[in-house]
């Protein structure tokens, strides 16, 4: 007897059942670049966490009620390390015991005293005030929580950020930050370092490159430039729904560091198992046999 399928008195009725077949693309919300006061020259935020999960093994359920989350991006305005900092991408089960999550990216450092970096998915850049150390990429907080996912394959990456050359205040420039292709480019004679790298995922029937770092800014030569798949460049923000890092602040134009970019959750089923319900507004497109949702905001969805 099918898992999803029961005869009962005759009738054939519809159950919670797994099923395989399925992918996912989770991105944590990206970093913002550095901000301060004065003389600012931030570095670049890091990337949210790119988490691909897949595999002959990775089930989901019907009629199953999933929460979806997207990551928002870290705000550069803000002076408080945990606002500047993006928050985690999740897909979470009903009952909330079984969650797959993206963490969020790190915020580059700034050239005031409770700006340094942090750490994140992807690090975030060193800013003036940060010696030669950047922002370490971690793996902690992100991928499945053994459950009823069964047994999928998961390929979690993130990158460190770059260092600054601080001390030599103000005459400094700044790492990029981290993005999951390629760690955060480290301060230069010529200016800020550049942002890591994103990563290219094809889970909607194309390759499409998200989660690059942020550039450092600089004072002497140019700011770094924002990393491939929508980092941004000093002081610009990053590209929504990629999970990329805002470009820090520059000396020259903007003092306040770039934000990051809001992160994306990516979920690909067999068509047989399309959505019955969904909320959030998500996306939907067919490749070959399956069906795929992109959320861009908060949502849930029940497959058939």
């Amino acid at each position: 007897m099918s898992a999803a399928r029961k005869l009962l008195f005759g009738f054939l009725l519809l159950s919670a059942g797994p099923f395989t077949g399925n992918q996912m693309l989770l991105i944590g919300g990206g970093g913002s670049g550095g901000s301060g006061d004065g003389g600012n020259i931030g570095g670049g935020g890091g990337a949210g966490r790119f988490v691909e999960v897949y595999g002959s093994n990775f089930e989901l359920l019907s009629g199953e009620t999933y929460t979806v989350v997207v990551g928002s991006g870290g705000q550069g305005s803000s002076t408080t390390a945990s606002v500047r900092a993006g928050t985690n991408s999740s897909f979470t089960d009903s009952g909330g015991a079984n969650a797959i999550t993206a963490f969020r990216g790190g915020s580059g450092g700034g050239n005031y005293a409770n700006s340094t970096y942090t750490n994140g998915g992807s690090g975030g850049g060193a800013g003036l005030r940060v010696v030669t150390s950047a922002g370490s990429a971690t793996s902690s907080g992100s991928g499945v929580t053994s459950g009823s996912f069964g047994s999928p394959t998961i390929a979690s990456t993130g990158n460190n950020g770059g260092a600054s050359d601080a001390p030599s205040f103000p005459y400094s420039n700044s790492g990029g930050g981290g993005g999951a292709g390629s760690a955060g480019g480290s301060y230069g004679s010529g200016g800020g370092g550049s942002g890591g790298a994103g990563r290219a995922s094809i889970i909607t029937g194309s390759w499409v490159t998200r989660a690059g770092g942020g550039g450092g800014g600089a004072y002497t030569g140019s700011a770094g430039s924002g990393g491939s798949g929508g980092g941004g460049t000093p002081p610009s923000a990053a590209t929504n729904n990629t999970g990329s890092g805002g470009g820090g602040s520059d000396y020259y134009t903007n003092h306040t560091g770039g934000n990051g970019g809001s992160g994306i959750v990516i979920v690909r089923v067999p068509t047989a198992h399309a959505a019955s319900a969904t909320t959030g507004s998500p996306a939907v497109s067919t490749n070959g046999s399956d069906t795929i949702y992109q959320f861009t905001s908060n949502g849930t969805i029940v497959f058939s």
